[in-house]
């Protein structure tokens, strides 16, 4: 229970966000707690259920072995390393993306699509460091 608890609470802090972005009369932010409370429930609900599915009697020695595998990797001097590297190689690369991204914003005096180009800079800067991290722990 006591792994649970974040989780249970993340999934009443969704419930709460869902229910006043449909209580919110205005169009933009009640879109945007509605879009808030389901992002929280549906993390919280997947992480119940791992959670739940690791607690089965049957699948304990599977959580063990990835536990203890992930314990491994996190103290390996090797992976460390390549996870630094990775993190500098894709910091170079988004600090370029995002001085071409300044420019071209400031060409085209954009205003509305900012937050969109932002948050698809993160999920780019997220794919750019696993895919690098993997090619590095392959070539080594």
């Amino acid at each position: 229970m006591k792994e649970k608890k974040p989780f249970i609470f993340g999934l009443i802090v969704g419930i709460t966000l869902i229910a006043i972005g449909l209580m919110v009369n205005t169009n933009y932010y009640s879109i945007l707690i509605l879009a808030m409370g389901f992002g929280f429930g549906f993390s919280s609900i997947v992480q119940l259920i791992r959670i739940s599915y690791y607690q089965i009697p049957t699948h304990q020695s599977k959580y063990e072995n990835q536990k203890k595998e992930a314990y491994i990797n996190s103290v390996d001097e090797r992976k460390q390393f390549l996870r630094a590297k990775s993190g500098i190689i894709t910091y170079q690369f988004m600090a370029f993306s995002l001085l071409i991204l300044d420019f071209v914003l400031a060409l085209l005096r954009v205003e509305a699509w900012v937050i969109g180009m932002i948050f698809i800079l993160f999920i780019l800067q997220w794919v750019i460091n696993s895919i690098v991290y993997h090619y590095l722990e392959r070539r080594q």
